[in-house]
């Protein structure tokens, strides 16, 4: 061991636990060099290594990297000699503990930008542009970024500013906000009108530590308690505290809703990176919910789960509460500052805006991202807002993706709206024919593939067009047409460059189908499965620009006509109604049925299976009309019902609080008959 090493290294973690600090070294040289180098400085501390082409057998690679949320250490040393993975980056950040490092190593700059990149690999094998790369050479120039380089000597230790740690009280060990929680839990559990709690924080706020704690109380020992989520792996970390809990056990979320298994209370946790579709349905069978996540950072969420779900209770019903003092780091951390700032983790779009100003439209030059921060931090911001999902990753594919396109909508200089659109298709015959047979699923061009796959549409991946992969615009301006004027700026792209479509794919939903068919994108396909994001089936809608490309959509959506209504009798029979009644109104193809035929039903004593046939074909027609005078409970029931055919259970009746079958019947027909 190198003494000279040694002895920077214990100068190094002195000042860091003097201070309460965790920092950034970036170690460039030869990787043999970085790693011995990164090696030397962690001896004696506890560490992990993240490499996917190491020797150390130690090395943990990047996809199996996951499986580390939840540990704590002392040192991360992260390999970036075969590219840089941003995920995999921001997610291992979070397990250093103050006082703690995260290394860095990697080729010189001029080296590292000339060297394959294998997360940098996008649709038909090509090599993105190396941005995002040059972005983050300028993120690791700022201040109390230690920089270690080969040949070089190493950089004297500076005072770092102090961060300062949260207090816990001597006998709870809790801070002063943990205990605020645990009295919030403590409602939860004791108020009739509270249905849930919704905890929100950022990485490393104790949210897991304090709710074990609180699932270990005696009184709860009795209660049956389920926590879900996507998969047991996912929380461990929370399970580690509750082993002692007889009664407390993990069931996944599919399972839970599918089972309807009965508990007092639900916890879910990492609510955000669950389908919201799933979430409603705990809303509905469930009493008592907590809702655990973390809505910015490593999981990839932003905003989407309060505009999704938060705003669909009641005040009186849910209480929000955000933990914001860290536990694992002080409150002044310089790596978790510079993490959220380059990789825009808090980055939601707060702007003043004047919405009677004009809006301006442009194309945005990927490589104008890597010298405007602000317009990065802009635009991220604002798909964050829309979307359910959005990653460190994302910034990467906004700078990097050959086949991408960013047009913005401006307010003086603010960013209010943003379409993401990437160029797919153009593959040959032989490979759509391999597509079409199921033998091949070449990387991207998703939306190509989809219909030429699972639509049936064989040479369709031979057309070029572009994708609307993401849309977004501020909720402080929308419904002011600048979504639509978004898309008809990538119309004309497609156009200008003789491409053959415009098309999006997204989970179904009533408002969301209405806007595409408004700014003429017409139903091509419905998925028959959920989405793994969504827990919803997805649409393929499409604009023909090209002959060709009009011929095809006018047979695709002849072929989902023909099935569409037996269909609502399987793989959409629990599709939202008003979704439903959307998709009707797409597909606008069904013809004049009258409910005379059903009259011995409405106005008789024949039974509903007798006449459901003949419903199903009156219904479908009157669902096409817009000004349908029904009310959206009424719509839904009559949905649920007939088109879809549920079955009259506790579940339904509850639903619409009807006291049970016989009065179900009544109200079925009240409605008809009102029609």
């Amino acid at each position: 061991m190198n003494a000279a090493i040694q002895q920077w290294s214990d100068n190094l973690f002195h000042a860091l636990n003097t201070s309460n600090q965790r920092v950034l070294i970036n170690c460039c040289g030869t990787k043999e060099w970085c790693e011995s180098f990164a090696l030397q400085l962690v001896s004696g501390k506890k560490y992990v290594v993240l490499s996917d082409q190491s020797d150390n057998p130690v090395a943990i690679p990047f996809k199996k990297s996951i499986q580390l949320l939840g540990q704590e250490c002392d040192a991360v040393i992260m390999d970036a000699f075969s590219g840089f993975n941003a995920d995999a980056f921001t997610r291992l950040a979070g397990l250093v503990k103050a006082p703690g490092i995260f290394i860095l190593i990697h080729p010189d700059n001029s080296q590292w930008l000339k060297q394959k990149d294998i997360h940098n690999i996008w649709q038909d094998n090509k090599s993105g542009h190396s941005y995002f790369l040059k972005y983050i050479q300028q993120q690791l120039e700022q201040a109390f970024i230690i920089t270690c380089q080969q040949h070089l000597a190493l950089p004297s230790i500076t005072r770092f500013p102090n961060s300062k740690k949260t207090e816990l009280n001597s006998q709870t060990l809790l801070s002063e906000q943990q205990q605020q929680l645990w009295s919030k839990l403590q409602d939860l559990m004791t108020d009739t009108q509270l249905q849930a709690i919704a905890i929100v924080a950022s990485r490393g706020r104790g949210k897991s530590t304090l709710l074990g704690h609180w699932l270990q109380q005696e009184e709860w020992k009795t209660k049956k308690l389920i926590i879900t989520s996507d998969s047991k792996k996912a929380v461990e970390h929370l399970l580690v505290h509750v082993n002692q809990n007889e009664n407390l056990r993990f069931v996944a979320i599919d399972a839970l809703l599918k089972n309807k298994q009965l508990a007092d209370c639900v916890v879910v946790d990492e609510a955000a990176t669950l389908p919201v579709a799933l979430l409603n349905q705990l809303k509905v069978t469930y009493k008592k919910i907590i809702f655990s996540t973390t809505i910015d950072g490593y999981e990839g969420t932003g905003s989407g789960f309060y505009l999704k779900l938060l705003k669909r209770y009641k005040s009186n019903n849910l209480i929000e509460f955000n933990l914001t003092k860290p536990m694992r780091w002080g409150q002044s951390d310089l790596l978790e500052t510079w993490l959220n700032n380059t990789m825009l983790l808090n980055g939601d779009n707060q702007q003043k805006l004047d919405t009677a100003k004009p809006v301006s439209y442009r194309a945005i030059p990927q490589e104008t991202l890597v010298s405007d921060k602000l317009l990065l931090t802009q635009i991220l911001g604002c798909l964050k807002k829309a979307h359910y999902r959005t990653q460190a990753s994302d910034v990467m594919m906004l700078m990097n993706d050959p086949d991408s396109s960013i047009i913005v909508a401006q307010q003086d200089k603010n960013i209010v709206g943003v379409v993401v659109a990437g160029l797919e298709g153009g593959l040959d015959t032989a490979l759509c024919e391999e597509i079409y047979y199921g033998r091949r699923r070449p990387q991207g061009h998703l939306l190509a593939q989809n219909l030429t796959a699972h639509a049936g549409s064989k040479h369709f991946a031979h057309l070029k067009g572009l994708r609307i992969r993401r849309i977004a615009v501020d909720e402080l301006v929308q419904r002011k047409g600048i979504g639509s004027f978004l898309i008809k700026q990538v119309v004309e792209l497609a156009k200008q460059t003789q491409l053959d479509y415009v098309g999006s794919m997204f989970a179904i939903d009533s408002e969301r189908l209405t806007f595409w068919q408004s700014n003429k994108l017409e139903l091509m396909y419905i998925s028959n499965g959920v989405g793994t994001s969504t827990g919803l089936p997805s649409v393929t809608m499409l604009q023909g620009l090209s002959t060709r490309a009009k011929q095809i959509a006018v047979e695709l959506k002849s072929e989902i006509h023909k099935d569409f209504s037996s269909r609502l009798l399987m793989q959409y029979k629990a599709l939202e109604p008003q979704s439903v009644i959307a998709l009707i109104q797409l597909l606008n193809a069904y013809e004049s049925k009258p409910l005379d035929q059903c009259d011995a039903y409405i106005n008789g004593h024949l039974g509903f299976e007798h006449v459901l046939p003949k419903l199903r074909e009156a219904l479908l027609f009157l669902f096409q009309r817009v000004d349908t005078k029904l009310s959206k409970q009424q719509q839904n029931l009559l949905v649920q019902v007939i088109l879809q055919y549920q079955s009259w259970d506790e579940r339904l009746l509850t639903q619409y609080q009807l006291s049970g079958k016989k009065e179900l019947n009544k109200t079925i027909k009240k409605i008809l008959i009102a029609i």
